[in-house]
């Protein structure tokens, strides 16, 4: 697919000199008032005067364009109403060809690079700001108010002032009200250079199948196939979460004991005297460690670098991404996890088990493997569409992370709100997720009771551990840990805001590494990406090394006996006393490192300290203020840098560390600003285990922007239940604040990739104010690409090969028609408007050999449609081949097996057929195969979505996001013929019931009849 040519360049002239024919089908009085550039780019200048500048054949000549004194938005409008003005614009726009064309037209480098940029003159025909600007320095100049027309400058800076007049372009003064929401030259920058890489994307399709076929095998179906069907899909369910919970349980044996003898082994060098092999151990381990995990992600499964939830998220908005739920992402996803945590860099394991119970949920639901070729049980087809594929990796999705956080609440809530489930969701789907997050936690938590005490497993007592317990709950007294007064709700809540300003912070300085990295570490160059990762290991480890090195030691607290697993023991020179959260390292006896208590750890377990450490006693003070502020930048520079690197590893841990070090140095200011005894405050609130969870939460909320399911899932994993309303009022604001000041981490990413990402529809005002004033003939592509009912293996191949779309529409035509035969030799039909491919006529050029002619198309006779891998896996399986003579492909619908048989053969899932399979299929047909007719009738979707062309966008967009469509056909404006009508009563269970019974009490009737005749 050739990208578009670019408009004029600075300085350039277009190919005839004069005015374009073309503005002379507008009338007089329908003149264009506004977008003087766009009419450049179209028409040509509206002066043949040659040797001008571009900014001067850029400014509107008064013949053409009416530019009053008034610089309101009535000076735009000309006085005409919206109404006049618009259908003025789309005429202009239709006459010259620019309605009905694909976003292929974006494209304006064949070889783009998301750092090139789009000429000016194409940007200024998607911005009326350029065309503003200029309207005003011409007035100024015609007024003497300047005394020459300034340069246009900051094209790509977002400013819009006007240099000549001094003033400002701002949207309220120079456009009409339904006008409002047009981009500025920034965001039209910016959107076209997104459209750069939305075209390596392509959609998927999660309609449910309707062809003839398919209900040729429901109608031969019994009640027992689909008790066994419903039975089946909650045994997957089931089965995922006893998978999930088998992985997380493996994963964190690994990971637990790479880390002990990790941090053993190093403190026993260093207790020894032997600083030099312990500081060598403990950085060369890491880096082996780093090595190791970075090298298959940086060869082979790229995709299995970072967390996934970015990707996991478009996934479930209806996109295909090749490559995410291989199994060999998994393979390499599960080793590098397991190898990068111990080794200390700054990622967690919660955003991983989002691709991994994705993983999981797709592989185990779809009963079959891309890597060995192979799917079971074709016979139950129903539940293994790419809607039940998509259900499958939420349930997944949700078991994943109620495994790793032992939240099961938290996990159904994550996949529903932050991976976007909800759009699609249903109340099975919920009760889905529910068994598979209960079954995954409960199945993990039984083989850590077989692995702890076989001996007594039976009579251990059942008490699931908290994911951030630093022990277990009997020993912490959460009632008097987590305590608050009334008033501190309101600090909570400004804690909140403060880190919503951190998450916006950290999402703008990562976005810049990432862009970075993406120019000069690509992943195209495996050596660049691992020696980035051992430079970050190195860094990480010489921070850790220097902070506990040169740490200053403190004696243990008072009432370190009551700390939980101090030990005392006794030795020549007396008793000493250990506990292992208080590590000694280079400090002398009964002192411990004021730095390595928190640096000397993961991420992970360094957590688990700052919020809970302390809790058993009645002074909490083990952090000076002084560690917090250094281990807060520290880890938030750290993960700045880390995540996104080749190695698997997410941001919820971290952030978490992040948020609950930020939360106890809130404290530590509240405790100072309250210090005053007239308040009677000292010894009654200061609960530093309080602010930490708070600090947490909101932490993580101003990063990712997730509300509810943060809330649940810290709860859960701290045993926070009386901190309900903190939690609620600080998360709140953090997103608050955060939406206020830019996007949430992910959807950062899906911007920086160009994804054509379609999030819900209610979510930004700035997106209904424009999607509310366009009409769905204004973004239609009008170059449609059909199929006759009965076409060639030639005419599927031609338009397999020349289309980009997803899916064709299908016309009923007569072979032995001749108009409809000429029609039909290009692949095409009456419904096919006239092609012009956007190289033929490139925007910004006028040149008469190129002739434009836009027609609608018109769908009267469309019987359905037909998406591409089905017709891949036609033509690679002969299915629907027609034999000389024969007129239509026979089912044979008394075999229910066959017609099973032959759905299944059609479901492509879980092999995708790529354009590589397509040519491999292709190469051996004979010229005799090419020529051989395909009965596509039985095959087709028989009633796809269809929108009229004169309905809002924001309806379209509704159908798009709401029912997982990848096309939507659109018909002719004006009255169209109707057969019925459907209520809500129509579609009520008891209502179908009683109609499929009179139906088939008539064809018992019938059956029974001597004759069909009498029955009349």
């Amino acid at each position: 697919m050739q990208p578009e040519k670019p408009g004029l360049a600075e300085g350039d002239m277009p190919p005839n000199g004069g005015d374009s024919p073309r503005l002379a089908k507008i009338e007089e009085n329908e003149t264009l008032k506004v977008s003087s550039v766009a009419e450049e780019g179209l028409s040509g200048p509206s002066s043949p005067q040659s040797g001008r500048s571009h900014q001067e054949q850029n400014t509107p000549s008064g013949s053409d364009f009416e530019v009053g004194t008034s610089r309101s938005a009535d000076s735009v409008s000309g006085g005409s109403t919206s109404t006049e003005l618009r259908t003025t614009a789309m005429k202009h726009l239709s006459n010259v060809g620019h309605l009905g064309k694909s976003t292929d037209r974006y494209t304006f480098f064949a070889n783009s690079n998301v750092n090139d940029h789009p000429k000016e003159s194409m940007v200024a025909l998607y911005s009326p700001y350029p065309s503003i600007r200029q309207i005003l320095e011409q007035q100024a100049t015609s007024n003497n108010r300047a005394e020459s027309p300034s340069k246009l400058v900051g094209m790509y800076s977002g400013n819009l002032k006007c240099f000549a007049s001094g003033e400002e372009v701002v949207e309220h003064k120079h456009l009409p009200p339904h006008l409002h929401g047009a981009p500025t030259t920034e965001r039209t920058v910016n959107a076209l250079k997104k459209f750069q890489n939305m075209r390596n994307y392509d959609s998927q399709d999660c309609e449910p199948q309707d062809s003839a076929l398919k209900r040729e095998a429901s109608l031969l179906l019994p009640r027992r196939h689909f008790m066994l069907s419903s039975m089946y899909q909650w045994l997957l369910t089931f089965a995922i979460g006893i998978t999930m919970g088998a992985v997380t349980f493996c994963m964190s044996y690994v990971i637990q004991n790479l880390i002990k003898a990790r941090l053993n082994t190093t403190e026993e060098l260093i207790l020894s005297g032997q600083t030099a092999g312990a500081i060598a151990f403990y950085v060369g381990l890491a880096v082996g460690l780093v090595l190791m995990a970075a090298l298959p992600v940086a060869l082979w499964e790229p995709l299995a670098a970072g967390s996934g939830m970015a990707e996991i998220k478009v996934y479930l908005n209806g996109i295909h991404i090749p490559g995410l739920l291989r199994l060999t992402t998994f393979a390499v996803k599960v080793f590098g996890l397991c190898l990068a945590v111990p080794a200390g860099l700054v990622v967690g394991t919660t955003g991983p088990f989002v691709h991994l119970g994705g993983l999981v949920g797709g592989g185990v639901g779809s009963l079959g493997s891309n890597l060995f070729n192979f799917k079971f049980n074709k016979r139950y087809l129903d539940f293994q569409t790419k809607n039940s594929h998509r259900d499958f990796v939420t349930v997944g999705i949700a078991a994943g992370i109620a495994a790793v956080f032992t939240a099961p609440i938290g996990g159904v809530l994550i996949a529903f709100e932050d991976c976007g489930s909800i759009s699609f969701g249903s109340i099975k789907m919920f009760w889905q997720c529910f068994l598979a997050t209960c079954t995954a936690v409960y199945f993990s938590y039984i083989l850590q009771l077989l692995l702890r005490d076989p001996a007594n497993f039976m009579t251990d007592t059942l008490g699931i551990p908290r994911a951030f317990a630093l022990y277990s709950d009997s020993i912490a007294d959460y009632t008097e840990v987590y305590r608050f007064c009334w008033w501190e709700v309101f600090l909570f809540a400004l804690m909140g805001a403060i880190a919503g300003l951190f998450g916006t912070a950290f999402v703008f300085l990562h976005m810049k590494v990432t862009k970075f990295r993406s120019i000069f570490i690509p992943v195209t160059s495996p050596t660049r990406r691992v020696l980035e990762v051992i430079w970050i290991i190195l860094v990480t480890a010489a921070i850790s090394v220097l902070a506990c090195y040169f740490s200053s030691c403190r004696a243990y607290p008072d009432q370190i006996e009551d700390y939980p697993l101090t030990i005392t023991s006794n030795t020549t020179s007396g008793s000493v006393i250990r506990n292992p959260n208080f590590p000694q390292l280079w400090c002398p006896d009964g002192t411990y490192s004021t730095f390595g208590i928190l640096f000397f750890n993961p991420v992970g377990m360094s957590t688990k300290k700052i919020i809970h450490l302390g809790e058993t006693v009645s002074d909490q003070d083990e952090y000076s203020v002084t560690v917090l502020a250094v281990y807060l930048v520290t880890m938030y520079c750290l993960l700045i840098l880390t995540y996104g690197s080749s190695v698997p590893g997410g941001t919820w841990v971290p952030l978490m560390a992040i948020g609950a070090t930020y939360g106890r140095l809130f404290a530590h200011l509240v405790h100072w600003a309250t210090w005053d005894s007239t308040l009677n405050l000292e010894g009654r609130w200061e609960s530093y285990s309080t602010y930490a969870v708070v600090g947490s939460a909101c932490m993580l909320s101003g990063v990712t922007r997730m509300t509810l399911s943060i809330t649940v899932v810290v709860l859960e994993t701290t045993g926070s239940l009386q901190l309900t309303i903190p939690l609620m009022a600080s998360v709140f604001f953090a997103k608050m604040i955060g939406d206020l000041t830019g996007i949430g981490l992910y959807d950062a990413y899906i911007q920086l990739k160009g994804v054509p990402y379609l999030p819900e529809d209610t979510m930004s005002y700035e997106h209904r104010m424009v999607v509310d004033k366009l009409d769905v003939r204004e973004i239609m592509t009008s170059d449609l690409d059909c199929l006759s009912a009965v076409p060639t293996v030639e005419e599927i191949v031609g338009v397999l090969r020349n289309s980009g779309h997803s899916a064709f529409p299908v016309v009923q035509t007569h072979r032995d028609d001749d108009h409809d035969d000429e029609s039909l030799e290009s692949g095409g039909s009456e419904l096919s408007a006239t092609n012009h491919s956007d190289e033929d006529t490139p925007l910004g050029h006028d040149n008469d050999e190129y002739e434009i002619s836009l027609q609608k198309p018109q769908l009267q006779g469309m019987i359905g449609s037909i998406s591409r891998s089905t017709l891949i896996s036609m033509l690679s399986k002969r299915i629907g081949f027609l034999k000389e003579g024969e007129e239509e492909y026979q089912l044979n619908s008394d075999n229910q097996s066959d017609v099973v048989k032959l759905l299944g053969e059609l479901n492509v899932l879980p092999l995708k057929k790529n354009m590589k399979h397509f040519h491999e299929i292709v190469e051996k047909m004979t010229d005799k195969d090419m020529l051989t007719h395909v009965d596509l009738r039985p095959f087709i979707q028989l009633d796809p979505y269809v929108i009229s062309a004169d309905a809002s966008v924001a309806k379209a967009y509704r159908l798009f996001q709401k029912m997982g469509l990848n096309h939507l056909y659109v018909s002719p404006a004006g009255s169209q013929p109707i057969t019925g009508v459907i209520t809500r009563k129509d579609l009520t269970n008891e209502n179908c019931l009683l109609l499929f019974g009179e139906r088939a009490t008539c064809e018992v009737k019938l059956r029974n009849s001597s004759s069909y005749s009498s029955q009349g």
